[in-house]
């Protein structure tokens, strides 16, 4: 199917499910999809939408949220109102701007996945009150005009506890590695290759006994990965730059320094 989605899709009043994936529909999202009261999941993946992510959205008792390759643009703040939303996936569009503070008003998400965007400014210290996030990912933000993700990762992180997977390398942060995530003792997949981060590796990551993936590389890192990660049986990729010491990482080749 291809074209603009009918705006007379607002009057499919009892409508629960709209799954329109790998489609090639185009244009704006119609902002009627907004009276659709009973509306719980939302799938429009692989289509040709453009321009922002309607506001009328937050009207829909939305439970899971895909947008994900398309050419949206912006998320509206009101986002933060989709109270009962589980799972936000807005993957590889061309949305810009910071990423909405009032998105961590969402306590119940459990997934929200940012990647491949132009997002731009800090992530909102408030992430720290998602208390169900599992998974953080949005990787990849600095590319074509965008500068990516900046300032310091939050602190509020090391809240998360029931954490698995935080990805958002590809970006432009800077500062240390809070030491709060090592409070974040779920974690299986930590990312945050290509940034600015510096500093040495704090050794609070150490208690990150679950942990099977880490990337630190392509940053200004010093000091040395905790040991106690080496001695964990999950640790499958531990990958740091040559200007840190590490007993067990991954194509760790530094013999001729760095």
């Amino acid at each position: 199917m291809q074209g603009a989605l009918p705006t007379e899709v607002g009057n499919l009043e009892s409508l629960e499910v709209l799954h329109l994936s790998k489609n090639s529909f185009s244009g704006n999202f119609p902002t009627e999809v907004g009276l659709l009261w009973w509306l719980e999941y939302l799938d429009v993946e692989m289509n040709r939408f453009e321009g922002p992510l309607p506001a009328e959205l937050q009207d829909c008792p939305l439970r899971e949220l895909v947008i994900s390759k398309n050419f949206f643009t912006r998320l509206p703040t009101e986002i933060g109102l989709l109270f009962k939303a589980k799972r936000i996936t807005a993957t590889d569009n061309l949305i810009e701007g910071q990423i909405p503070n009032e998105i961590t008003n969402l306590f119940g998400l459990q997934v929200l996945n940012l990647d491949n965007n132009l997002f731009e400014g800090t992530i909102p210290e408030g992430i720290g009150d998602m208390y169900d996030l599992a998974v953080f990912t949005a990787k990849n933000n600095k590319r074509r005009e965008s500068d990516g993700l900046s300032g310091n990762l939050p602190e509020s992180l090391g809240l998360l506890a029931n954490l698995v997977q935080l990805d958002v390398s590809k970006n432009a942060l800077t500062g240390e590695i809070p030491a709060t995530l090592g409070q974040c003792t779920e974690l299986v997949t930590l990312d945050l290759n290509r940034n600015y981060l510096e500093d040495e590796i704090p050794s609070e990551l150490g208690n990150l006994v679950g942990i099977k993936v880490m990337n630190l590389e392509k940053n200004r890192l010093a000091g040395e990965v905790p040991p106690a990660l080496c001695s964990y049986a999950d640790a499958e990729s531990i990958q740091v730059d040559c200007s840190v010491d590490c007993e067990c990482c991954t194509n760790y080749d530094c013999d001729a320094g760095f």
